[in-house]
């Protein structure tokens, strides 16, 4: 693949977690050349790392458009429908990258999410298998079964596959779900050290706070180091720069540690604005229609 030096540049932005920057950068190579699919789908990948899922499959779709046998953009456009619960175009798209490029792993990955999240967890586990029959150290596929398996609730198998997963990345989503796991089993200690590992690694992660905070009786005397981590937790819950799912979770987080301090009243409009955040909006996509 051979790249501009603008495309270069752009990309390095993106590598080194400059998204904004990188969003510019693309958007200038697109507004010179709207054709140029390298430069759609690495725009529609920084959408996609800021949350804007919207834009992310926008952009994705274009990309596609323009090389409709590419296995790389049909899969990450796949996960960009999965976010926009369009789960059957992800299925479709995901289905049309492995019949294009049957070794492309994380079309299995993509295929994967789209099944799990469409209620259908056995299908997601032959195709997290599929994938790691590929690409055996995979750590999407990893993670993911690792969370097919505890929806099922095998939780010996998915610890098996949650601690492979760290083992090959060791980041805080493959914590937070390690953590979960540990929860399901009754082993607090262990998951508040994985939720703890989760959020140092990513302070905004929402889903890893909300868990923290869930497993804490923050009245409790003993949990008066966790009540000194409060004033951290309602600064990020309350940055509107965070993106929406990330707040909504801090603020559950957030609303639980404020109910169980006695405040309900305060607690109250937490909830529902945490609630109002991570209500899906309909997001009608029809690149297959």
């Amino acid at each position: 693949m051979s790249f501009s030096p603008e495309l270069k540049k752009a990309l390095s932005l993106q590598q080194s977690g400059q998204l904004a920057e990188a969003i510019a950068a693309y958007s200038a190579i697109l507004q010179k050349d709207s054709k140029n699919a390298d430069a759609l789908h690495l725009l529609g990948l920084c959408f996609y790392q800021v949350g804007d899922f919207p834009r992310s499959a926008n952009m994705l779709s274009q990309a596609v458009q323009l090389q409709p046998k590419s296995a790389l953009y049909l899969a990450n456009f796949g996960l960009a429908l999965v976010q926009l619960n369009q789960l059957a175009a992800a299925e479709q798209a995901s289905r049309q990258a492995i019949q294009h490029e049957p070794n492309h792993a994380p079309a299995y990955v993509s295929l994967g999410m789209a099944l799990s999240r469409a209620g259908f967890p056995e299908e997601a586990e032959k195709a997290y298998r599929d994938c790691l029959h590929h690409d055996p150290d995979n750590p999407d596929a990893l993670n993911n079964m690792s969370m097919v398996l505890r929806d099922l609730r095998r939780h010996e198998e998915a610890l098996e596959f949650g601690q492979k997963a760290l083992e090959q990345n060791e980041n805080f989503a493959n914590h937070n779900n390690v953590g979960n796991i540990f929860n399901d089993l009754g082993k607090l200690d262990l998951a508040k050290q994985h939720y703890e590992k989760s959020i140092a690694l990513k302070q905004d992660y929402g889903q890893a706070w909300s868990n923290w905070a869930h497993i804490i009786r923050f009245g409790a005397e003993e949990y008066a180091d966790e009540v000194d981590r409060l004033p951290e937790l309602e600064k990020l819950a309350h940055n509107t720069a965070i993106i929406p799912a990330d707040r909504g979770h801090l603020l559950f987080a957030l609303a639980k540690a404020t109910k169980d301090q006695g405040q309900f009243e305060e607690a109250f409009p937490l909830y529902e604005e945490a609630n109002d955040l991570l209500t899906p909006t309909p997001f009608p996509f029809d690149h297959f229609n």
